[in-house]
């Protein structure tokens, strides 16, 4: 039987994933734009902003996993998406079940990352 304290830490780690999830999409969609406004202004030929010496904004379109591996793999969008799913799923019951605090932030903040 679930108490109330284990709901609690659910929906407290419900909650912290979903605010990584909204501020993740948010911070790529300002960067996107960013850098599309940039590129369509007068510097249409750059497609980055040196923000300082050694650090740069660079869009890329990355559509496979680490460094774009698995990219040219046929249905590899769904296999990933599937295991992406699967895997949050697994998390989700995990912070179904857990009774400290600090398991509940740590699982909320990786299912946002997730």
């Amino acid at each position: 039987m679930v108490n109330l304290f284990s709901k609690s830490l659910f929906f407290l780690g419900i909650l912290i994933a979903s605010l990584i999830i909204f501020f993740d999409l948010f911070t790529k969609d300002q960067v996107f734009y960013l850098l599309h406004d940039f590129r369509g202004s007068n510097y249409a030929t750059k497609s980055q902003i040196k923000l300082t010496e050694f650090f740069s904004l660079v869009y890329v379109n990355n559509t496979g996993i680490s460094f774009g591996m698995f990219s040219e793999t046929e249905n590899a969008r769904e296999v990933f998406a599937f295991l992406q799913g699967s895997i949050a799923t697994i998390l989700i019951i995990w912070l179904w079940r857990i009774k400290a605090k600090h398991l509940a932030i740590a699982l909320g903040l990786i299912i946002g990352g997730a």
